[in-house]
């Protein structure tokens, strides 16, 4: 009898390992590997999902995400195993053929190189998208096995998933920011839409026919952006004798809870799944935003309307500045002979600026030229001047030349009726993005712990390893990797375990 017994557990042994795995890759938008370190210190989340994978998991002390470390740069990076310059997402916006016209969002531009669905679904693997930046169905390159669009689930009351009803939908930042609908609601209204999209994760879990669901939640995104108050130069910092500085803390730790609650759940659901949860760039507290259409408008060059020389495209706390040069855009105005000239005033401008309170420079990097390559940037697709402002700092591409060059970051109405200069300032900010004048912003060039991203994994085939600081690019090929598919020559990026 003996002798059966062993080669009977050899056989169901070997057949475990052997058995094709299936993966989720969670992407938690804005997850800060600072703000999540401290909460799992402190035992805000004592027990659940996140202290779990610590235990148990692969768990990276941070992650690296590309220069311009902005949702729409950061997914495809992550989705891709490649930095922009191969990719060819540069930005959050990018000019089309005429630089005053249009921008085409960096969610709708198609990659030079195939994401981890196009890759997965040649090598025959089944994927489920929900809510995936760049996997929209309107191509073939955007199309998973079984899509469900961030732009439709994101709309209030579309039926986008089947058997989950209509959606309850992404909130729009606008009714806070207006004072139509009070904090707590808006924080709500985030919960919500999170636990929409993890009922759908959870339907998907009780199926078996995928191999692959990637998945998408704004919720810490929506809540950093608004309620990121830690710096002392925040309009509101001081405000309500600091009750609001906590109430605020309190909202993003609570987004932090939710998620970790989230995970517990799905865990439960389906302990033979492998899980990968990583995050596309960190927050960083923002005090002040420079508008640089004016700025470059201030030093001489022509930053708006038809004739514009310049033009700044920002992406929270970068910016690209582009050259409207007669060889690139349908109605350029500059000659190819003096781009140099024009491009060198751009940089002398921006290089100038000072943050009037320290006298220091408000730009920590300034590149052009062959500078792009070193930050993984070089492509048609970026400007001839790439600009990351200082932590503190943020950005922004509109133009409005009745607004001061520089402004303070805030969305809250009653700090923006106490701090406005005139009604053109309180109009400019009323109608401010959250990721342009918001309390936390990113974008940012990496090298402050509080942009970088988080990576954690979990599952029966996943070892219990604590990694270093890892990059974004190390995404795709670790899942590529889970699923048994060799990652593709272009991925730089390398498999964690």
């Amino acid at each position: 009898m003996r002798r059966l017994v062993i080669p009977l557990f050899l056989f169901l042994f070997a057949s475990h390992l052997s058995a094709a795995s299936r993966v989720v890759l969670l992407s938690i938008d804005a997850a800060s590997d600072v703000i999540l370190d401290r909460l799992l210190a402190n035992g805000a989340l004592k027990g659940g999902a996140f202290e779990r994978m610590t235990r148990r998991g692969a768990v990276a002390a941070s992650m690296t995400p590309a220069a311009v470390s902005s949702t729409p740069v950061s997914h495809p990076t992550l989705f891709t195993g490649a930095w922009p310059a191969a990719h060819g997402i540069t930005g959050v916006a990018i000019p089309g053929d005429d630089l005053g016209g249009d921008l085409q969002s960096g969610f709708a531009v198609a990659t030079a190189v195939p994401r981890l669905w196009n890759i997965a679904q040649e090598a025959g693997k089944r994927v489920v998208c929900i809510a995936a930046p760049g996997a929209e169905a309107t191509s073939p390159q955007t199309t998973c096995t079984r899509t469900a669009p961030f732009n439709a689930v994101a709309k209030a009351g579309q039926a986008a998933i089947d058997g989950l009803g209509p959606s309850p939908g992404a909130p729009s930042a606008a009714p806070a920011t207006t004072g139509q609908i009070t904090e707590e609601e808006y924080v709500a209204r985030e919960e919500r839409f999170a636990d929409y999209l993890s009922a759908a994760v959870k339907q998907e879990l009780a199926r078996s026919d995928w191999d692959l669901l990637i998945v998408y939640i704004p919720l810490i995104d929506g809540l950093e952006h608004r309620y990121l108050l830690a710096d002392p130069r925040q309009v509101e910092y001081g405000d309500e004798d600091g009750a609001r500085r906590k109430r605020f803390a309190q909202f993003i730790e609570r987004g932090y809870r939710t998620m970790d609650a989230i995970l517990g759940s799905w865990f439960a659901a389906s302990p033979e799944t492998d899980f990968v949860v990583v995050s596309d760039h960190g927050m960083i507290p923002t005090h002040s935003v420079v508008l640089l259409n004016n700025l470059l408008a201030a030093g001489g060059l022509r930053a708006g309307g038809g004739d514009a020389q310049v033009r700044a495209i920002s992406s929270g706390a970068s910016a690209q500045v582009y050259v409207n040069a007669k060889s690139r855009f349908a109605h350029g105005t500059v000659d190819d002979a003096d781009v140099p000239a024009v491009t060198a005033k751009i940089v002398a401008i921006l290089r100038a600026f000072r943050d009037p309170i320290t006298g220091r420079a408000v730009f920590r990097t300034v590149a052009s030229g062959q500078e792009l390559a070193a930050l993984h940037l070089q492509n048609a697709h970026t400007g001839d001047v790439y600009l990351s402002a200082q932590p503190g700092w943020g950005v922004t591409g509109r133009y409005d030349p009745a607004v001061p060059v520089i402004v303070p970051s805030t969305l809250s109405p009653d700090a923006r009726a106490r701090v406005s200069r005139s009604p053109a300032e309180r109009q400019f900010l009323e109608k401010g993005g959250h990721n342009e004048l918001s309390a936390g912003v990113h974008g940012h060039r990496p090298g402050d712990p509080r942009i970088q991203a988080i990576f954690y994994a979990t599952g029966p085939d996943v070892p219990r390893r604590k990694l270093g600081t890892v990059a974004m690019v190390d995404v795709a090929p670790t899942v590529l990797r889970l699923l048994k598919i060799a990652p593709p020559p272009f991925m730089v990026g390398r498999s964690l375990f």
